[in-house]
């Protein structure tokens, strides 16, 4: 991969204005959900993993569970060993036919208070040959310092 998803500390000058630090932050989010999507779309898993940070949590809950606020989800990973052992387990030991994906993030959505991480959605749509998987992503971003 080798390039850098997020571009941080920003020039004091820049971080006066309040504007342009949500455009800047818009920016870098959507730089990560680029990269994260061409990771996973290029079968680059491990690169993949190394967009976590080493507290992550990876959670993916079924429409249902998370809309009556059940955690229970369908993967649960607690830090980023955890998501390096699913995407080892997906490259090296799932028996599967050869499958392409290409997923699709739109309508991102940053909420972002001065003091705190931001928080951000955005709509997910994967495409895995003749399937659909449409859902959203919500997510605290880590900022480097």
């Amino acid at each position: 991969m080798g390039e850098t998803v997020m571009t941080r500390p920003l020039p004091a000058a820049v971080m006066s204005d309040p504007r342009l630090e949500a455009v800047l932050l818009r920016h870098e989010i959507e730089t990560f959900n680029t990269a994260y999507a061409a990771a996973l779309d290029e079968q680059r898993l491990m690169d993949w993993v190394e967009l976590f940070s080493d507290d992550a949590l990876y959670v993916v809950l079924s429409r249902e569970n998370f809309e009556r606020n059940l955690p229970v989800g369908l993967i649960y990973c607690e830090n980023k060993g955890m998501i390096r052992d699913r995407a080892f387990a997906l490259k090296e030991t799932a028996m599967f036919a050869p499958r392409y994906t290409r997923h699709l993030i739109s309508n991102l959505s940053v909420d972002a208070e001065a003091g705190r991480l931001p928080d951000s959605s955005a709509s997910a749509i994967a495409r895995r040959m003749a399937n659909f998987s449409m859902g959203c992503y919500r997510y605290r971003i880590n900022l480097p310092s």
